[in-house]
């Protein structure tokens, strides 16, 4: 009996040490993912900081803008360049993490070659059946933007006779 409450001690430490390691790759990979984020954002600022100062020396219709829009437009590409940068780098990452548990490049093309054997006419029946609500709500909003576009062409009917014959 004290074998097996060693042996389950013995597992329960390995998974808590695989949990920890787990976290701290993950508390790793947000830290560099916050790092790259803060330098795109920097990178972004003084950029559009420069092209601002450039637009205020050289541009009228710049230089009459309220200091509260310059900021704006300075603020956001700061805001802009932190939140791409962070967007960017982190699905590099989740790309990353995602490789280490995906399956082999044989495995794929094994898939890939299945998959191009099933193709039928009965596997593009099942699609049409699977999609038909996407397929029947697609067509009609094509038709009805159809229609519109072709009444609002039309020079020769009031407004309300447009919306009304489409």
């Amino acid at each position: 009996m004290s074998t097996a409450m060693a042996s389950d001690d013995v597992v329960f430490s390995e998974k808590m040490e695989a949990h920890r390691l787990r976290q701290i790759e993950k508390d790793q990979i947000h830290s560099k993912v916050l790092a790259n984020g803060a330098k795109w954002g920097t990178i972004m600022c003084t950029s559009f900081l420069g092209a601002s100062m450039l637009a205020q020396q050289y541009l009228p219709l710049y230089r009459r803008q309220t200091f509260a829009f310059k900021a704006f437009v300075v603020t956001s590409a700061a805001m802009g360049g932190f939140f791409t940068g962070t967007d960017r780098e982190a699905m590099r990452a989740d790309r990353e993490f995602a490789q280490k548990f995906s399956i082999t490049k044989e495995d794929e093309s094994a898939l890939i070659r299945e998959s191009k054997q099933a193709r039928s006419w009965e596997s593009f029946r099942a699609t049409l059946y699977r999609n038909r609500f996407e397929i029947l709500a697609a067509s009609y909003f094509t038709v009805l933007g159809g229609t519109l576009a072709y009444n609002f062409a039309r020079k020769d009917i009031f407004t309300s006779q447009k919306f009304i014959n489409a």
